[in-house]
């Protein structure tokens, strides 16, 4: 789903969203999941929400993700992101 974003192929992000939102009705879905298909659209507001919720779950792997994807750079100027990066012990 993140490549399908990345390369301009919203429908089918959106209809990922639609699929694992149903899916996470009778399993655990990670926020992660979600995660991954916001940041490959480059929609802030809803990367950033998921972040949070990501980092609220305790995914252990999102201190490595957020430190080495590049796709995040657009966030670093947003003080909700370099407030997260400071709650995951990290320089923002």
């Amino acid at each position: 789903g993140h490549i399908y974003g990345k390369c301009g192929m919203s429908e089918r992000v959106e209809e990922l969203v639609i699929e694992l939102t149903h899916r996470s009705r009778e399993e655990y879905v990670s926020a992660f999941c979600f995660l991954a298909l916001y940041t490959g659209l480059g929609d802030m507001e809803r990367t950033l929400k998921w972040l949070e919720k990501t980092h609220e779950e305790g995914f252990a792997p999102l201190l490595f993700w957020v430190t080495l994807k590049p796709d995040l750079d657009l966030f670093h100027d947003d003080p909700r992101f370099q407030d997260l990066l400071l709650r995951m012990n990290l320089e923002p």
